[in-house]
Parts: C-alpha cells; sequence; structure tokens
C-alpha cells in the first residue's frame, strides 16, 4: 500500500546546481528564520479531491532559492503507470536513443522495434538516473499523476501555470529503495540540464531567485485520489478534471471558417499548384526533396477533399488532376504509395537513406487509404463519376493492407514494398488505417476490408490504448508516444462504430477520446508581454500537442478535423467531446495570417543577435505596414514590396504554439513563418465539422464556428460577430435520431446559412 507525504521545500542552488534542501511537513501553519508559511486545506472525501492554498512570506533575504510543494510516494513500484499530459505516458518508459534529429532507426533499433517502442533522448524515466524534468509549459494542462495497479488507485495533482515567482517547474524522481517524488517548484529550476531538441542533455538556463523580505510565493494545487482498475480507466478521470476553468468560455479571436477556407483555396490555386505535375503540392517549402509532395501526413490527398466538396470549379478540378497524379506515378507495383515526389523523382521515407525509394511510411498509405475511400464515396453520393483508375488504384491500396497484414500481423511503421515485409515495427503509426479499410468495405462490398479492419483496430486497441498511449505517427520521432497517432485511432473507432453499429468501437472509443484530451492544450496560457502571442491575444486552450519529442502544440490535429469528436458526442450525449471539438475548431484559426491580421516572422533559430532588439524592429515594421493596409494613405502595392519581409504571406499557417522552451526561451509566443498542414486541417474543419449543431425537439443549440446562435420557437438565430461575411454550416437534428450511427458522408447534407459581417440571420428550422 502506497503511503503519500506532503512536504514544503526550501532549495537553494549554485546556478542551477541544488546544494541544500530544507524539507517541511505540510501543516496549517509553520515558520523558520527565512519564512513563514500558512496553508488552507479543504476535503471532498465523496469525490477524492483535496483543495492545498499554500502562502509563503519571505521574512528577510534568501539568496538563490526556489520553494517546491513535493509528494513523496513511499511503497512506490516501478510499474506503476506515470502521467504527465503531453509529455509523460508510463514516464516514457522506453529504450531510449539519443539522435539528431531527424531520429531515424538504425539496424539495432530495428531489432529492439520490433519486440517494443524505441523512443529518442525524451524526458523519461527508467535507466540510471530516472529523473524527468519539465516545466508547466511542457504540459498540455498543469498536471501530474499516476495510476497503480497493484493498489488499483489513481492520483492526479492538478495546479496553475505560474505564480509569483513565473512558471512552475515539475520533477518526477523515482529512487531505488521503493520511493518516488513529485515536485512542483517555483521558480522553476531545472537542475544541470534540461531537454532540447531530441536531447536531453542541454545546459539548463533556468534561474534560481534572491528573495527578498516581504516577497510571497503561493500555490493552489487539487489533488485527486480514486479508486481505478485499468490505465484508460485513469485516463477517463483525467479527462473529466482536465479543464477546471473558472471563468465562462470566451471566443477566441479568429475569423470564421468560411472565409478561412476562402483565403485558402485562393491560396491553394495560387500558391499550391504544380502545373509541371499536375498536383496540390503538399508543401511550400523552398528546398529538400519534400518541397513539392508527401503522401498523407502532412497532407498530400487529404488537402483535395475539401476543395473537391466545397471548392469552386478551378479547384474540384485540380482536385480530380491530383487523384490522377497518385494512382498514377505515385503507385507501387504491389498496391502501396511512394512516400515523397520531386521533380519528377522518387524517393523513400527513410531519412539516413532517401534514395531507397522502396520503404515507405504506413501512416502515409494508411492517411491516402482513408481519405481517398471518403472522397470516392462522396463523388458517388452526388452523382459525379468516379474514373475507373481511381476505383482500381484504391482496390489495390487496401489489398495491399489486407495482404500486408496477413502476412505480416501487423501494419508496422515503415514498409519495405519491394519485399513486403515490416521495415521497422512496433507502433501505432497506421492507427488510421481500419478507417480507411470499414471505408473501403461500404465501396466495394467486399467483407475481407471489414474483416482486416476489426482485426487490426483490435489489436491497436489492446496494445496501444489500453497501455496508455499510442505512438509513431509522425516519420521523424521514432516511436515517441504522439497525438497524431491516438486521433488517428480515434477515427478508426468512431468509422467502425458507423460501419458496424457495434457499440464495442463505442465504448473503445470513449477510451482513445481520453487518450486524445490529454493532447489538448486545456487552458490559456499567459505569455510574456513581449511576444507575439501576447500581442495577437493568443488563446492556446484547444492547441493540439505534437508529439513527447516535439514539444509544441499546434493548430489543428494533424491532418484531421475532429469530427470525430463531434461524432462522439451525437453517439454519447455527453458534451465534453462537444466542449473538446469546439475548443480545437475556434482555435485553429488564429494562427492564419491575413491582410488585416498578419503573422509576423518572429521566430528566432539558435541566432546570436540579440533576439529582444530583432523581435521589436519585426513588430514595429509589421505594424507600420498594417496601419498602412487600413488606412489606405500608402498603396498596397508599395507595401507589398516590403511585406513579404516581414510578414507570413496571405492564406499562411504555421505550425508552432510554443509554450513549451524547448526551441529556447525565446521562442515562446512567438510564431514561425512559412505554410504547413495546419492549412489543410483549417479547411477540412470546415467541411467536416458543424458549425452550428443544434436540437429543436430540445431547444439544444451549440456553436463551434466562430458564431453566436440561439434558438426559440424553432426559430434558430446566428450572429456573425467577425469582421467578415461568413457562410455556416448546420447540422439539424431531433434528439431520437443521434441513436442512428452517422453516414461517413454526413458532411453532403449540412443546410449553409449566409450571415454577413457583424450582422445577424434568422431562420426556421
Amino acid at each position: 500500500m502506497e503511503k503519500i507525504t506532503e512536504y514544503l521545500s526550501v532549495n537553494r542552488y549554485r546556478q542551477t546546481e541544488k546544494i541544500s534542501q530544507e524539507k517541511y511537513p505540510l501543516k496549517k501553519t509553520f515558520s523558520s528564520s527565512d519564512f513563514e508559511v500558512q496553508n488552507y486545506f479543504e476535503e471532498d472525501h465523496n469525490s477524492g479531491k483535496k483543495d492545498i492554498k499554500i502562502s509563503v512570506l519571505i521574512k528577510r533575504k534568501v539568496k538563490q532559492a526556489a520553494v517546491s510543494v513535493d509528494f513523496e510516494v513511499e511503497g512506490w513500484s516501478k510499474e506503476n503507470y506515470v502521467f504527465a499530459p503531453a509529455a509523460l505516458y508510463n514516464g516514457n518508459r522506453f529504450y531510449s536513443v539519443r539522435r539528431d534529429y531527424a531520429p531515424y532507426y538504425t539496424d539495432s533499433d530495428r531489432e529492439k522495434c520490433a519486440l517494443a517502442p524505441v523512443i529518442t533522448d525524451v524526458p523519461r524515466l527508467g535507466g540510471e538516473s530516472s529523473v524527468a524534468q519539465l516545466t508547466t509549459g511542457d504540459l498540455s494542462t498543469p498536471c501530474v499523476g499516476w495510476f497503480s495497479p497493484d493498489d488499483n488507485k489513481g492520483y492526479l495533482i492538478l495546479w496553475k501555470q505560474k505564480n509569483e515567482a513565473g512558471i512552475f517547474g515539475l520533477t518526477v524522481r523515482e529512487m531505488s529503495e521503493g520511493k518516488a517524488c513529485f515536485s512542483i517548484s517555483s521558480p522553476c529550476v531545472r537542475e544541470k540540464t534540461k531537454y532540447g531538441m531530441c536531447s536531453t542533455q542541454v545546459n539548463s538556463d533556468d534561474e534560481a531567485r534572491d528573495f527578498k523580505a516581504g516577497d510571497k510565493l503561493n500555490f493552489e494545487i487539487s489533488v485527486f485520489d480514486f479508486n481505478c482498475e485499468s490505465k484508460t480507466e485513469f485516463l477517463n478521470k483525467f479527462f473529466e478534471i482536465r479543464s477546471m476553468r473558472s471563468l465562462p468560455y470566451s471566443l477566441p479571436q479568429g475569423v470564421s471558417w468560411s472565409y478561412a477556407f476562402s483565403l485558402l483555396e485562393d491560396k491553394y490555386n495560387r500558391r499550391n499548384w504544380l502545373s509541371e505535375g499536375g498536383f496540390y503540392k503538399s508543401s511550400e517549402a523552398v528546398s529538400g526533396i519534400c518541397r513539392q509532395w508527401q503522401t498523407g501526413w502532412v497532407g498530400g490527398g487529404m488537402n483535395i477533399l475539401p476543395q473537391l466538396l466545397l471548392g469552386n470549379s478551378e479547384s474540384v478540378e485540380k482536385s480530380k488532376r491530383t487523384l490522377d497524379f497518385i494512382f498514377g506515378p505515385i503507385q507501387h507495383p504491389s498496391g502501396f504509395l511512394y512516400g515523397i515526389y520531386c521533380d519528377s523523382k522518387l524517393y523513400g521515407d527513410r531519412f539516413d537513406d532517401v534514395d531507397d525509394k522502396s520503404v515507405t511510411m504506413s501512416r502515409k498509405n494508411a492517411d491516402a487509404l482513408y481519405f481517398i475511400s471518403k472522397e470516392l464515396l462522396c463523388l458517388k453520393k452526388m452523382g459525379e463519376p468516379v474514373k475507373e483508375s481511381w476505383k482500381k488504384g484504391l482496390l489495390n491500396l487496401a489489398d495491399a493492407f489486407v495482404d500486408f497484414y496477413d502476412k505480416n500481423g501487423d501494419f508496422a511503421q515503415l514498409i519495405d514494398m519491394d519485399e513486403f515485409k515490416p521495415f521497422a515495427a512496433k507502433t501505432a503509426s497506421a492507427a488510421i488505417a481500419p478507417a480507411g479499410l470499414a471505408l473501403c468495405f461500404k465501396y466495394f462490398s467486399d467483407e475481407k476490408y471489414l474483416r482486416c479492419a476489426c482485426e487490426t483496430a483490435q489489436k491497436y486497441y489492446d496494445e496501444y490504448v489500453k497501455e496508455g498511449f499510442t505512438n509513431g505517427g509522425p516519420g521523424e520521432i521514432l516511436g515517441c508516444p504522439d497525438s497524431e497517432s491516438a486521433f488517428g485511432m480515434l477515427e478508426s473507432l468512431i468509422v467502425l462504430y458507423s460501419v458496424t453499429g457495434d457499440k464495442k468501437w463505442l465504448d473503445y472509443a470513449k477510451d482513445t477520446a481520453s487518450l486524445c484530451a490529454s493532447w489538448c492544450v486545456s487552458y490559456d496560457y499567459e505569455y510574456e508581454k513581449d511576444t507575439q502571442f501576447y500581442r495577437r491575444g493568443i488563446s492556446t486552450n484547444g492547441a493540439v500537442w505534437a508529439s513527447v519529442q516535439n514539444k509544441h502544440a499546434a493548430p489543428g490535429i494533424c491532418t484531421l478535423s475532429g469530427a470525430s469528436l463531434f461524432r462522439m458526442f451525437r453517439a454519447s450525449g455527453d458534451e465534453r467531446y462537444l466542449e473538446l471539438c469546439r475548443d480545437i475548431s475556434h482555435n485553429i484559426t488564429q494562427f492564419l495570417s491575413t491582410y488585416d491580421n498578419p503573422v509576423y516572422y518572429s521566430y528566432i533559430f539558435g541566432r546570436k543577435r540579440n533576439v529582444k532588439i530583432q523581435k521589436k524592429l519585426t513588430c514595429l515594421c509589421a505594424d507600420v505596414l498594417i496601419k498602412a493596409h487600413k488606412s489606405g494613405k500608402v498603396s498596397r502595392l508599395l507595401t507589398d514590396s516590403v511585406y513579404k519581409k516581414f510578414t507570413v504571406p496571405v492564406g499562411c499557417m504555421g505550425e508552432r504554439c510554443n509554450l513549451s522552451d524547448w526551441e529556447g526561451k525565446e521562442n515562446i509566443g512567438e510564431l514561425p513563418g512559412g505554410s504547413c498542414w495546419c492549412e489543410v486541417s483549417t479547411m477540412l474543419v470546415w467541411l467536416e465539422v458543424p458549425a452550428v449543431y443544434v436540437n429543436p425537439d430540445t431547444g439544444f443549440a451549440y456553436a463551434l464556428d466562430h458564431v453566436e446562435c440561439s434558438l426559440k420557437d424553432g426559430i434558430l438565430t446566428l450572429k456573425n460577430p467577425t469582421d467578415y461575411d461568413a457562410i455556416y454550416r448546420v447540422f439539424s437534428e431531433n434528439i431520437r435520431d443521434r441513436q442512428i450511427p452517422l453516414e461517413d458522408t454526413y458532411m453532403l447534407d449540412l443546410k449553409s446559412v449566409k450571415v454577413k459581417a457583424n450582422e445577424s440571420v434568422s431562420i426556421k428550422l
């Protein structure tokens, strides 16, 4: 049986080396020569929640110190599942290698990953030190906890982002004598080293504080102690308590999805169309072999779905030509698709040897399988012609997945197409493949696709979701836990529920949704005033974390809409799914660069110059340009000539939403330039997520887009609070209709309502 003791510790430092520690058991009041402490405790025995408020008054000068609240655990087992959202999954106790970005598997790694995940050098437990040092900014929710299978108990500790001394630090430490300690410290001082890209051995630049008499430190911590019997049950509890907001929800800055789509569609037709190859590029990179096409993952083949169904005639035609391209030079004789295409040459997905074009990422192929099957199903429903070459190409791709699984018992992470065997295995990289196979069953009416979809979904659930993580979604993180594979898994489960009607898949989806929620930022991070995020009023709530390696959140889910959460709400009636879907989709358009609100080039990549001066200069120049555009006193043509030097092109979005200092403290709250997969996610949101969901018989109306809505006597009123005309797509149904699984082509049936800027429209349902 575990025993937990709570302490207040005063830690003294020489730079970032701890030289002493004074520990005091937490009680109502106590003092020393240096400080006075007052504590407030409130317990709810029914819920297992305990609120702790600690006020520390400094009585005299104290040099180079930090104060921590420590939870020491006796009777600790290293079999405990240790969790910190977006940072630790089972303590990241996997085989780890230190490798520069972009990391890749060696031959010995490949042998190991056939048995268990291989990860990069990220904060983790295990090994000699077994300590993970993090900041609140490394977490999607300021939270840490563990599940004890021996005791069937779960513990979750939540706190705020910062206090008077700045952002909090978190240290998780396992000791060999059956003890562990979870410390929340103020200020954050990571001892000696911290995490940077793919390495935990970056010199720490944290600073202890010189306190003076009268200084105060306040801690507000909530502790949950509860019974649970599994990791999934533990994560379900986290989902329940993750967003304990004290303030009512407010709509973040941003534009409607329809306006965002109009900018993106125009940008794609101007900047992303490659006439020489006849396809929409998946990247706008200026150099490298990935600057033209990557199948799936970052958008190749997914970017055409919203344009095919909602775009103008030019977009529709170019989308169809992109399908011709996919099922032309991109398809390997095995049926799988090559990973990379550039300048009329094919490349493989090995970072160490891209000329080995036979190696492809299973996740890339699974994305293509899912989205292309959805595209053909929608065209069929619309009565549009579907080319035989597209049908044959999709059939060959689906057959490749079935045959590969039947031969190898796994979809692997990397596939050798020539040998038709795994190149690297043991990840949930292709977790979205069951969704694609299930839709292929609907399109081709071949039972083998549904059989394979069910078998592989069960396998992924048993081996990953039940173990409290999914991994290997991106191609440059080895087998690290990540959000992309989790949301891909959720997509598969909700599609299987739709196709089969079997509630088993819905139950699995509920567990997976809780895992997905752990990757979503649940609060608004307070940025420093000299950052672009502060200047733009960026809300971080709803941003989606990438992985435990790439420690940034991003606008949207790579590269999905989040509509699976909306479908989860319909199937379950649980509004938490609707709320999470809203948070993600409200967050996304804040990062879109427009003429009136452009994104600045403010990201600093390891430059030695004074970054503060650079930021100020960039922001000043950008502000001058914005005012020039808005006033009309200076011609747009004139300002455009220098605009691009300081601002991101209109219609482009970068992927960084940095709360963490993994790329340097100077980049917290800054936006990189460029163009990325977030644009695809934004277009998919408008297509697949209803702007407003309505139950007329219950009077329930819920806004997910940038719109205000109300329902009275069967009249739905929509108010557009933005400065741009909008089109809102409305999903209306009676409460009893929710019991029917949603067809996968539902997006074609949404009702469009036009509302002018800052005006309202009422419609009878």
